[in-house]
């Protein structure tokens, strides 16, 4: 797990169906502690262009995997979206919805 006063990028990407996998994917994730974690759920291929919500759903989902207890700042990326987690030991912000 994450050092309680460490920040964490968190990155999400659409994966699309392919002949091995019929399922489009949506896959979260980030670095902790020099390791790779990561969270993938199945999605509908619509939601790619029209809502950030199946990204949350995951970046939210590797969260309580990893037991991270905090706030997260959600944007669009490169590739995807990015979310900057903040642990509650360090956030102040008030205005910053809590996980």
């Amino acid at each position: 797990m994450a050092k309680k006063k460490e920040i964490l990028i968190i990155q999400s990407r659409y994966d699309a169906p392919t002949n091995r996998r019929k399922q489009a994917r949506v896959t979260a994730w980030c670095t902790v502690d020099g390791e790779k974690k990561s969270v993938s759920h199945k999605t509908d291929p619509l939601h790619r262009a029209r809502t950030p919500e199946p990204h949350r759903k995951v970046i939210e989902a590797l969260c309580a995997k990893e037991g991270l207890k905090g706030r997260l700042l959600f944007g669009l990326g490169f590739d995807g979206y990015v979310a900057a987690f903040i642990p509650a030991a360090i956030c102040t912000a008030k205005n910053i919805p809590e996980i």
